[in-house]
């Protein structure tokens, strides 16, 4: 497998624009607002299984080139457009702080804070550090423990999980706790070790029959607990995160498979060009969203609030991935 593969490409456009509609859709009031949020908001956990996949398919042995090429593609993004976000900032809010030009520098903002421009920023510092774990997942991956010592570490992780879920607040910015994060980098791990037995040519029927009838348990067990455990640590910190989880799994499975068998000439040109642009596409998003559509929801109405984000959001993507390109390019 390769980040050519159209499957993977579809599947990580799809959890670009699922995390993009959670930060959309927050801002407006609609029925099961907060199911569908929570829903797309585990786009996030997508993105980090198919990174995980995606490196658990190569042995890397320069990893100061590797960590290079990483941090040219992260970086480089992030700081041209937090030059503008500090400028907008700076004159529309009055707001600019000298001490996020540092924790933007280095990436930090998903431990140090965020301003309102880059609040969807913190998932930057998330990937990086799934990034430097990557060096010791591939010595383990070497080594080639038993299936036992797989099952029992990934029992261990659980148990941390639901421990840190009931013992502490603190975690990432926006309300991810350290248990959350816990899970977060578990799902890039599971993609990392177990991607090829998630994500793989042979995806059958029986298969698809068996993920279906997990989704439909998964949403029967939320609901039934969201009726009796609503806004308590067991519901909100753990039977939400692993239902997410599954309906995560079942998503990946469905757009794998639906991306083998739709191969169109156009249809794959569309998603490569989604794929190209993602990245900066969900940069832009979140300033576009502060700054110019949110403020004239009440003036143009919903629908032209969620549409003029998209554009306008696609529009910039595009100026920023061509001016990163010519950058790297002259580097």
């Amino acid at each position: 497998m390769n980040n050519k593969n159209k499957s993977i490409q579809l599947i990580r456009v799809v959890a670009m624009f699922m995390i993009i509609f959670d930060h959309i859709f927050c801002k407006i009031s609609f029925p099961m607002q907060a199911m569908i949020v929570q829903v797309m908001n585990s786009g996030v956990f997508i993105f980090l299984l198919i990174s995980g996949f995606l490196f658990g398919n190569k042995e890397i042995s320069d990893w100061k080139n590797w960590f290079l090429r990483r941090l040219t593609r992260i970086c480089i993004p992030l700081w041209l457009f937090m030059i503008i976000d500090f400028i907008v900032e700076a004159v529309l809010w009055k707001t600019f702080n000298i001490k996020y030009v540092f924790i933007y520098a280095f990436n930090l903002q998903g431990i140090l804070g965020v301003n309102t421009g880059g609040t969807n920023l913190w998932f930057l510092t998330l990937i990086m550090i799934c990034y430097l774990i990557t060096p010791a997942l591939q010595w383990i991956k070497k080594k080639s423990f038993s299936k036992n010592i797989g099952i029992g570490v990934f029992v261990f992780a659980v148990i941390v999980q639901i421990i840190l879920a009931y013992t502490t607040d603190i975690g990432m910015v926006a309300g991810h706790t350290l248990s959350w994060c816990v899970l977060a980098i578990g799902m890039y791990a599971a993609g990392y070790f177990i991607g090829n037995s998630i994500l793989c040519d042979n995806i059958g029927k029986r298969r698809m029959f068996i993920m279906t009838g997990l989704i439909i348990i998964s949403c029967a067990v939320v609901l039934i607990f969201n009726r009796k455990f609503d806004g308590q640590v067991i519901y909100d910190r753990i039977i939400i995160y692993y239902g997410t989880v599954i309906i995560d799994l079942w998503i990946c499975t469905v757009l794998y498979k639906f991306g083998q068998m739709f191969q169109r000439n156009t249809f794959n040109k569309i998603i490569n060009h989604l794929d190209k642009i993602s990245y900066e596409f969900y940069i832009v998003h979140g300033l576009i969203i502060a700054a110019i559509t949110q403020p004239f929801i009440g003036t143009f109405g919903v629908i032209t609030y969620i549409l003029g984000t998209i554009i306008l959001s696609y529009i910039f993507a595009i100026i920023l991935n061509g001016i990163c390109n010519v950058i790297v390019q002259k580097t």
